[in-house]
């Protein structure tokens, strides 16, 4: 950290062969220069930077339909800067930014999703919205949705069937469980293609 000097001008030592970000601000604005690079055993000459208004930015992040978005986790690198949503719903906005092009991290303390790497641009004087919804990218089981029964009386089968998974991956196979009325114990039944549920005897049901 250092100080200008009335001109403005400011200067750093002891600075390895390196890429860094500089931040500025005072008493009339903020200002971002962002991978600079470090030459070593030179006398470095930075880009000038100019202090303007600050600026923000908006938005929505979602999880899956059973998981809440407060446990997401948004790093700006190259900075001090970091933020999580104000709901489970995944509102959420950085304040007090310099005008420039950040590189962001998105990560959740839920498992089975992975970390998300994506860039915000912050106008000076502006709260910017963004216009699309910030998904993580799911790796987990998918929750099934669309769950639908068919009971085929003459033969006493009973078929289900559920929307695909938007995974990108094929289901292999799947279990159904059912619960005996009279316990709190299940039935598991693995299937492919289709699914036989059997009674308390072991007939189609």
């Amino acid at each position: 950290m250092t100080s200008t000097y009335n001109s403005g001008e400011y200067f750093f030592d002891s600075l390895g062969a390196d890429t860094i970000n500089v931040l500025a601000s005072g008493d009339s604005g903020l200002s971002f220069q962002d991978s600079i690079v470090i030459r070593p055993d030179t006398l470095n000459t930075l880009p000038p930077g100019q202090l303007k208004k600050a600026g923000s930015v908006r938005g929505v992040i979602r999880l899956g339909e059973n998981d809440d978005s407060r446990t997401v986790i948004i790093l700006v690198f190259g900075t001090n800067t970091w933020a999580a949503p104000d709901d489970s719903i995944g509102n959420f906005s950085l304040t007090k930014m310099a005008e420039g092009t950040y590189h962001v991290r998105i990560l959740t303390t839920t498992p089975d999703y992975s970390p998300l790497d994506i860039e915000f641009h912050i106008t000076a004087g502006a709260d910017s919205v963004l216009g699309d919804t910030i998904r993580l990218p799911f790796k987990g089981i998918p929750v099934v949705t669309g769950l639908k029964l068919e009971y085929d009386t003459m033969m006493q089968i009973v078929t289900l069937s559920w929307n695909t998974p938007t995974t990108g991956r094929a289901v292999k196979g799947y279990n159904v469980y059912r619960r005996r009325a009279d316990s709190t114990s299940f039935d598991r039944r693995e299937g492919r293609g289709r699914c036989l549920v059997p009674d308390r005897q072991g007939r189609p049901h």
